[in-house]
């Protein structure tokens, strides 16, 4: 986990140098055509600087990325299980996080309700019942993706490689969006996708899961590289601040530091 925390910040840190300020390098250029280009509206490729992602990057190196032993309303609590939550009995409805004292239904426990059950990690954000302070960001890693990381040696990013024809045949289908895998698809690791969760904190600039209309005819979130190259050419024009421009969407974010 610590190694993978690392990884992300390290993404982070890799692309945050350079890309605002063109020329850039063309590989950069060609990224940043994919993931936040309209091609549009008089946009042209060396006006685009992206200070909203640059702010994002920054501020998760500053604010996230050292470890603590007593998070503040900045910082991000990473969770594996969901040991912290307790029933007020055996079969009540409602429960308690130990780690805040929030009271809420045994159902609506992250990752354990609607479509939160096919995510990988999910990112809760709340302030106190009087609203006087936030709590610490919480990423819980969903347990089937907890699992999942448990039976693969290599999680790293810089070591994965999906070399057989299943594997190839896995990233095929996941890229054309035929499976409903939430945030970065599954064959991604676990680096990118708390980059992802990370974009989602107080710190992170609470970044959306932006969504996409191409695919159905009820809109979906921007997860996966096929939606959000999609949601580069459908969406508002970055550097504007917009809503659903991809600029705000975590998993262009996310997808931009990782390079690929």
């Amino acid at each position: 986990m610590a190694n993978s925390g690392a990884s992300a910040l390290q993404s982070s840190r890799s692309i945050s140098k350079g890309f605002d300020v063109p020329p850039r390098d063309k590989m950069l250029d060609n990224l940043i055509e994919d993931l936040f280009f309209k091609g549009a509206e008089g946009q042209k490729l060396n006006q685009i600087y992206l200070k909203k992602v640059g702010s994002v990057y920054t501020n998760i190196l500053r604010y996230l990325g050292t470890q603590t032993d007593s998070p503040d309303n900045r910082d991000a609590v990473i969770f594996c299980d969901g040991s912290r939550f307790k029933r007020e009995s055996p079969h009540s409805r409602w429960a308690t996080d130990m780690t805040n004292g929030r009271k809420l239904r045994w159902r609506e426990r992250q990752c354990e309700k609607g479509s939160e059950k096919i995510a990988a990690a999910v990112t809760w954000l709340g302030t106190a019942d009087d609203d006087t302070r936030r709590w610490p960001a919480q990423i819980q890693l969903c347990d089937w993706f907890v699992e999942f990381l448990k039976q693969h040696e290599m999680i790293i990013g810089e070591d994965i490689r999906l070399k057989t024809k299943i594997g190839r045949k896995v990233i095929r289908k996941a890229s054309q969006g035929k499976w409903l895998f939430n945030q970065i698809d599954v064959y991604n690791v676990l680096d990118k996708v708390l980059l992802h969760e990370l974009t989602h904190t107080w710190m992170g600039g609470e970044l959306d899961d932006v969504k996409v209309k191409k695919f159905g005819i009820i809109p979906r979130p921007a997860y996966g590289w096929a939606r959000c190259k999609e949601l580069a050419k459908t969406g508002s024009l970055v550097d504007n601040y917009f809503e659903d421009a991809p600029d705000n969407n975590a998993e262009t974010v996310a997808l931009f530091a990782s390079g690929e």
